[in-house]
């Protein structure tokens, strides 16, 4: 019977007071950074790129960009060992990574002067090539610095913690985001002014990565493994790379990742261009999306301690796998099926997420970690590059393409989400030989579920497990197990009802918070919109009296 008994784990509180410190401080730069990346990307930064005119290719080409500079990790990763602190790399990086998003926030106004075909999606492709390569420094700096800083008995929960409040807060941040371009575009019908909510809305985003960069420059530094061996960069190169383990979940995550990548970036796209969704209602569903990542994420941080990060990422694999199958039986009169697909994708993606990283730092050593990380963020980032390419490519061959099934016609982007999917799950055939510390069949698996405490404050999922429970009692333990089964019953049913009841609660005060947060917002904007778009008239009319004299400047001189 002991052995049903889960292990004790390390508590919180029981960390030394300066790590429980910095481990708080992380979680809040984590929120605030999660705000201004939802603002800068995602669906926002799609519908910024296709105003400014880019095609499908284009948009593949953007999507190219991050993994592309992933190479960079590998210097980035020696560079970190020769500075000797990953905070300084990390916090430098990050901020030069901000200072380039500035730049980007003010490419309407670049467009004055730039009238090519490839001009102004040409500066954006720019800008993100060399953002792309700070985040790259500052990725694998802040790697080697968070697995150095959190003890592994923690590891599991203090991510999956971090990560779910992060989520919950995207979620509220797209969800305003969302309303503030909607009503944007609603108010400007020209092509320039509707940028400028853009550049408003990256302005915003901007100012919360500023304050989550102040918030990491309070973490701790740590002080660095040391190459006790005295071996080269070339050496350390080759380590990983000849190291069997790692090799296996490199070409596992290379062949997923290409998977991923063929069809991710154009999910957007397909809701913005075939569905003719607006952006409110794009944040809706991911706000279902994020809701379960957010349950997922307390779910899975409890759970990968017990039984594994490899079993967790098979499960959600096979969820991640099958979601792109369902985008193919939506139209623009019926897509009521994306609720079913978003609310799997959070549940999904938040244990894909966590097991990765897990098992990412599980397979590399202490020592010349960082160089692990980046060879794998390396190789993986070339399979990330090439699918999005080829994903663009293969969505123009398929807009001309009709396939029947059925009763049901599937053409352009509906074809690509098929092959992402066949894709996705025809790889998880390479997770096997993958080593893990932990390996559990299908059986073990439920076992732990069951008997696993984070499941049973799940309200109703729980009253399900606990009935069952009961009727087990009742035809085993009649006597001695009725009064206790019935007992339990009633305090989950208590439990349900409470966290209904909060649920409820949260919801309204939220929605009323948003409320007052969107008239506050408008009224702010409105006082800060008008004089900005009389200075852009104002600068406009100057560029045209310039040009205006110009001309006239060139008559004269021709009469003469």
């Amino acid at each position: 019977m002991s052995s049903m008994v889960p292990k004790s784990k390390t508590r919180f509180s029981e960390l030394p007071e300066q790590l429980q410190t910095d481990l708080s401080l992380s979680v809040r730069e984590g929120a605030l950074n999660t705000i201004f990346a939802t603002l800068i990307g995602g669906t926002f930064l799609v519908g910024f790129a296709l105003e400014l005119g880019a095609t499908k290719t284009q948009i593949g080409l953007l999507a190219a960009l991050p993994p592309l500079l992933n190479l960079v990790q590998i210097l980035g990763s020696y560079f970190v060992t020769k500075v000797g602190s990953s905070k300084r790399v990390c916090v430098v990086s990050a901020a030069l990574y901000r200072l380039v998003w500035l730049f980007i926030a003010f490419i309407p106004l670049m467009m004055f002067w730039t009238t090519a075909e490839w001009g102004a999606v040409g500066i954006l492709i720019a800008f993100l090539t060399v953002a792309s390569l700070f985040a790259s420094l500052s990725g694998v700096a802040w790697m080697t610095w968070i697995t150095e800083m959190v003890p592994e008995s923690v590891r599991g929960r203090f991510f999956g913690h971090r990560n779910m409040v992060a989520s919950a807060v995207g979620m509220v941040a797209s969800l305003v985001a969302a309303q503030f371009i909607d009503k944007w575009q609603s108010t400007h019908t020209t092509s320039s002014s509707r940028l400028f909510g853009f550049s408003i809305l990256f302005g915003v985003g901007l100012a919360f990565g500023l304050w989550g960069l102040l918030g990491l420059r309070r973490v701790s530094d740590v002080s660095l493994s040391t190459n006790s061996n005295g071996t080269s960069f070339w050496q350390d190169l080759k380590r990983p790379l000849q190291d069997p383990g790692f090799q296996r979940w490199i070409v596992f995550s290379t062949v997923w990742g290409f998977a991923v990548g063929v069809g991710s970036p154009f999910f957007n796209v397909y809701l913005l261009e075939d569905l003719n969704m607006q952006f409110s209602l794009i944040a809706v569903l991911g706000l279902v999306s994020g809701i379960t990542n957010t349950l997922g994420m307390r779910l899975w941080g409890n759970l990968i301690d017990t039984i594994g990060s490899k079993p967790l990422l098979t499960i959600c694999s096979i969820g991640g796998g099958l979601i792109p199958l369902m985008w193919v039986l939506t139209s623009p009169t019926n897509w009521s099926i994306l609720w079913v697909a978003h609310l799997l994708n959070g549940l999904a993606w938040s244990g894909i997420g966590l097991a990765s990283s897990q098992l990412l730092i599980s397979t590399a050593p202490r020592e010349g970690a960082s160089m692990y990380f980046a060879v794998f963020a390396a190789i993986t980032g070339i399979a990330g590059t090439i699918s999005p390419l080829i994903g663009g490519a293969l969505a123009g061959v398929f807009t001309s393409l009709t396939l029947k099934v059925g009763d049901i016609s599937l053409s352009g982007l509906q074809i690509l989400f098929i092959v992402t999917g066949i894709l996705r799950l025809s790889s998880l055939t390479l997770l096997k030989p993958v080593p893990s510390a932990k390996d559990m069949s299908l059986g073990e698996m439920m076992a732990k579920f069951k008997d696993l405490a984070p499941l049973q404050s799940l309200g109703s999922h729980h009253v399900a497990a606990g009935g069952l429970q009961a009727i087990e009692n009742t035809f085993f333990r009649i006597a001695e197990g009725s009064l206790q089964s019935e007992r339990r019953i009633q305090t989950l049913i208590d439990r349900g009802v409470a966290l209904t009841q909060q649920i409820t609660t949260a919801t309204a005060h939220m929605e009323g918070s948003i409320d007052e947060g969107l008239s506050r917002w408008e009224q702010f904007l409105e006082s800060l919109i008008a004089p900005l778009m009389k200075g852009i008239i104002a600068l406009r009319r100057f560029l045209s009296d310039n040009e205006d004299q110009d001309t006239e400047s060139s008559h004269h001189l021709d009469d003469r």
